[in-house]
């Protein structure tokens, strides 16, 4: 039950985050343009229903394979286990993947000329806006701290 959890769990969190993305990123949907607010409730709902509907059917709720190395690593989780979760988590991703292609089937066929693979790249629309770097550094000249803009805008 524990890796059907971190199944289910998993397939949640990352469905909902994809639904989000090819919302943005694909033709012919409801969302068109990205809000960062939008994007943040989305991605912080998903990880939220995931991680409860995951221990609430008694599983550890990883969610991630990195949390389970480190779970190996510093709590003396088996590698058996581990790989188990790690293949619970990589078989959810594709079947979240296989839900947003389905739901989203004419939406992928609209949106040509671009890339398919990258429903989750989040650049291109910004790289489309312009020259960020110079806006960023217009928005960021009220701020404060010391250094700030000097050391990231560079």
């Amino acid at each position: 039950m524990t890796y059907l959890s971190e199944f289910i769990g998993s397939f949640i969190f990352l469905a909902g985050g994809y639904a989000y993305m090819c919302n943005v990123n694909l033709k012919k949907t409801l969302v068109s343009t990205l809000n960062y607010i939008e994007l943040v409730v989305a991605w912080s709902l998903a990880v939220g229903f995931g991680l409860a509907i995951a221990a609430i059917m008694g599983g550890p709720a990883y969610l991630n394979p990195g949390v389970v190395i480190g779970s190996v690593i510093w709590n003396g989780l088996a590698i058996g286990d581990a790989l188990m979760y790690i293949l619970m988590e990589f078989l959810a991703a594709g079947a979240a993947v296989l839900v947003c292609m389905v739901f989203f089937y004419d939406s992928f066929k609209a949106t040509e000329g671009t890339s398919k693979r990258g429903i989750c790249k989040v650049t291109s629309k910004v790289q489309k806006s312009g020259n960020t770097r110079k806006k960023w550094k217009k928005r960021l000249k009220h701020v404060q701290i010391r250094g700030f803009s000097r050391y990231f805008l560079q």
